[in-house]
């Protein structure tokens, strides 16, 4: 008698753990949810984070890359230093004389400078891994820049030794660019 309780409680088991799963499931669907949270991250309520591994192989920072997704479908302006591919300068100028771009380094107060590329009638680089911070005043004038320091006071100067403007590249809207490709900037010479 008691081998037959034993073999019928366990024959019974899976029926009983199972139906009680179903009436916790019924009994807390019908309960607020316990977490309600926005979704945070790569991919989130897209892929649910799927990509962060991959971006994070490539050596790119995963939730920059969704915030540049973010700015890249909301059509929000965002800081083109700050976009994971790099940042594309763009000048303008013609062909006689090279181009060269640059800004103060915020942790050295060095210049750091790049001559432009003439391609596609325009003065090109991309800008990947050494840019400027979001924010930094930068500097463009035709021929290599020199910086001039005296005491605290730092000054770029153009080759013929007049004191460049510094200018502060705004937010740009990212239409059309992948958060992979560089983010393109026009500017100007004075």
């Amino acid at each position: 008698m008691r081998k037959n309780l034993i073999i019928t409680g366990w024959l019974l088991l899976p029926i009983l753990v199972f139906a009680s799963l179903l009436v916790w499931i019924f009994i807390s669907a019908g309960r607020p949810k316990a977490m309600d949270a926005p979704p945070v991250g790569p991919g989130a309520a897209d892929t649910g984070g799927a990509n962060a591994l991959g971006e994070w192989l490539a050596g790119r920072d995963p939730n920059q890359v969704e915030r540049a997704n973010i700015a890249r479908r909301e059509h929000n302006a965002i800081d083109p230093f700050a976009w994971p591919g790099g940042t594309e300068i763009v000048v303008y100028a013609p062909p006689a004389e090279p181009v060269s771009f640059g800004w103060l380094d915020d942790r050295t107060g060095l210049l750091r400078s790049v001559l432009l590329v003439f391609r596609d009638e325009a003065w090109r680089t991309v800008l990947i891994d050494h840019r400027p911070t979001p924010g930094t005043p930068v500097f463009v004038c035709i021929g290599p820049m020199a910086q001039r320091i005296s005491g605290d006071h730092r000054v770029v100067v153009a080759p013929d030794g007049a004191e460049l403007a510094p200018r502060v590249v705004g937010p740009v809207v990212p239409s059309g660019v992948l958060a992979s490709d560089p983010l393109p900037v026009m500017l100007t010479l004075d």
